[in-house]
């Protein structure tokens, strides 16, 4: 099947674009195009809340805005699906430095196990000089 291809100049293609809709044309669009672009656009957004749903249900339930701790916790359990899905994604994605980056992430990781425990300036300053060296920006 051949199309018409056509060139249009600059004048002409913003033409095109100012012509009102017909109502046809408008029908099809709302009740066809649009809610298929939304569904097509918005799927794979749709399905990762979900399953971000089921990853972090717990720690987002035992947040409260007065306790720091459980702040931390949220980062961990962020690092912890990181960690996971880079470690998955060696044999099918690998890029140069993912095993320092796998790396990093163990050591944040385990920085944060120990937060449970006690409370430490000088862990705070370790995990803050990983955090702030990996490209992350720490508001003072």
């Amino acid at each position: 099947m051949k199309t018409n291809e056509r060139t249009y100049t600059a004048e002409e293609f913003f033409e095109e674009l100012n012509k009102p809709l017909s109502f046809k044309e408008k029908v099809s669009f709302y009740l066809y195009e649009k809610p298929v672009d939304f569904v097509r656009n918005n799927y794979h957004d749709f399905r990762y809340g979900i399953k971000n749903l089921f990853r972090f249900f717990k720690v987002v339930w035992q947040w409260r805005h007065w306790d720091t701790h459980y702040e931390l916790m949220m980062l961990k359990r962020i690092f912890e699906v990181k960690h996971y899905m880079w470690c998955k994604d060696k044999l099918y994605l690998p890029y140069v430095g993912q095993e320092d980056d796998a790396k990093v992430l163990e050591e944040m990781i385990k920085i944060l196990n120990d937060f449970k425990e006690s409370y430490n300036d000088k862990d705070v300053k370790k995990f803050l000089q990983i955090y702030t060296e990996k490209g992350f920006y720490v508001a003072d």
